[in-house]
């Protein structure tokens, strides 16, 4: 037999009471109230090192990576090695990761993606120069000797040559010197001729070719100055250093003009005649 009882509603008692209980907590701050405040504390997410329970020691930062691992080689010592394994690089294909070293890890990190931007640089360069053929002998200069696989950039203009054929050009005595001073093909005219294993295009690429051409150039003494016995005819507009036998730089001031007559032509400049012949060397 079902029995139903009634319980009496004491609405003062209950209002007195819940008044009594919540009389510490503002009905502004609601959120503090004991039913929303976690019992735990919020879990800190951890890195993966620590999730294996690796504990991070200065001496474990410092260790050095084992170099026979690195190479992915086996190592002889196995897990009982004196060094650090390390983790796989993707980018070069090595274990060349420091478990431990943070720092170690951000800088090959960065080194190897400088490396793969150099690669990929060079893989286009190969690509540009691939059917690059000279406007002199017609042929494929990556196809040529060994020796003679190299282009011949003229700064001021776009025209391929191999370098052989622009210096042989650039040498001819039957022509004048405004004429071989400037490409075959267009005409334009530039002071030099800067060797290159690759065709470049582009005016930035030019422009860093040659400026590490004349840094290069600028470890070279200079044949004419001869270390202070000699003087050099390009003066300040030579790449090559002008150094005594101390390592003292000479400023030796701006090209000489010697000039003499030459008939009914009038006066030559002897400093465009040494211009015109001079071979700058590989």
């Amino acid at each position: 037999m079902l029995t139903i009882s009634f319980r009496p509603n004491n609405r003062r008692g209950r209002g007195q009471e819940n008044k009594g209980a919540g009389s510490s907590i503002s009905p502004t701050h609601w959120a503090a109230a004991p039913e929303f405040v976690p019992k735990t504390p919020p879990r800190i997410p951890v890195s993966y090192a620590d999730a294996l329970n690796v504990k991070r020691t200065k001496a474990a930062e410092d260790a050095a990576l084992c170099v026979i691992h690195e190479d992915c080689l086996p190592c002889p010592d196995g897990q009982d090695c004196v060094y650090v394994h390390g983790e796989f690089c993707e980018l070069c294909c090595k274990f060349s990761l420091h478990p431990f070293n943070e720092d170690q890890r951000k800088k090959h990190t960065s080194e190897c993606i400088k490396q793969h931007e150099k690669d990929m640089e060079l893989s286009f360069a190969i690509a540009r120069s691939k059917d690059k053929m000279c406007g002199i002998c017609f042929e494929t200069i990556v196809e040529k000797s060994p020796r003679e696989q190299r282009f011949g950039i003229l700064p001021n203009c776009n025209h391929c040559f191999c370098l052989s054929c622009i210096r042989t050009w650039r040498q001819a005595k039957q022509f004048e010197n405004n004429i071989t001073r400037g490409c075959p093909e267009c005409r334009t005219a530039s002071d030099f001729v800067c060797p290159s294993v690759y065709w470049v295009e582009t005016k930035e690429e030019k422009d860093k070719l040659i400026n590490d051409y004349k840094l290069a150039m600028q470890n070279k003494d200079c044949k004419y100055f001869k270390r202070g016995e000699g003087k050099c005819p390009f003066g300040n507009k030579c790449f090559y250093q002008h150094n005594l036998p101390n390592g003292t730089h000479v400023d030796v001031g701006p090209p000489t003009r010697a000039r003499r007559r030459n008939g009914a032509d009038g006066e030559v400049d002897l400093m465009q005649v040494r211009l015109k012949y001079r071979r700058i060397p590989n």
